[in-house]
């Protein structure tokens, strides 16, 4: 009987240093790590953020680094980035403190004149740079569709579409073609 309480012992021991020794060695990524995959998927220079938070959070049973950032012309990004492997789980920008230029808040509420129709860029066009920021073509995206939308006062598209097991959703100013909001997650969250 002693005999299987000191093998049953040293087992549960080794068991525990090997647990251990995984856990001191795996692949966790550091939070500037993080932090530097975030701003390199963005295309964002360190040097233009006037606000930036890492934090560790748990998501869906997953560690993540919670990665956030402002820059100096008023763009707000979220990324979630899986801590041990590096991999983006979840990403999205808009634009803080935006307001249209050339735009007069009390003509659009008034109704659109026919110049102020005239510069907006078309659905088409709308289409074409959400496309263009996800890096695909239109044949590789599923169900996108856009429609034009009041929002405040101002006109821009809404539009949604999925491509690998993603969803995409965006607006888009329609005066200047900037995206205002861009969000991008998995299609089983």
């Amino acid at each position: 009987m002693k005999k299987r309480i000191a093998i049953t012992s040293a087992a549960a021991l080794g068991l525990l240093v090997f647990a251990t020794t995984i856990n001191a060695f795996g692949a966790e990524i550091s939070q500037d790590k993080a932090k530097e995959i975030a701003l390199e998927h963005a295309k964002v220079a360190e040097n233009s953020l006037i606000f930036d938070k890492v934090e560790k959070d748990y998501e869906d049973r997953r560690l993540v680094y919670e990665v956030e950032f402002v820059t100096n012309d008023g763009m707000e990004y979220d990324y979630e980035i899986d801590a041990s492997s590096g991999t983006i789980v979840k990403y999205d920008f808009d634009a803080e403190y935006y307001a249209p230029s050339g735009t007069s808040r009390s003509r659009r509420q008034n109704g659109s004149s026919q110049a102020a129709d005239a510069s907006q860029i078309s659905e088409d066009d709308a289409k074409r740079i959400a496309l263009e920021q996800a890096g695909i073509s239109e044949k590789q995206a599923s169900y996108l569709h856009v429609k034009k939308d009041w929002d405040d006062g101002y006109v821009l598209y809404e539009g949604k579409f999925f491509y690998n097991e993603m969803e995409y959703e965006f607006e888009i100013d329609a005066q200047t073609g900037r995206i205002l909001e861009w969000d991008v997650e998995s299609i089983y969250d």
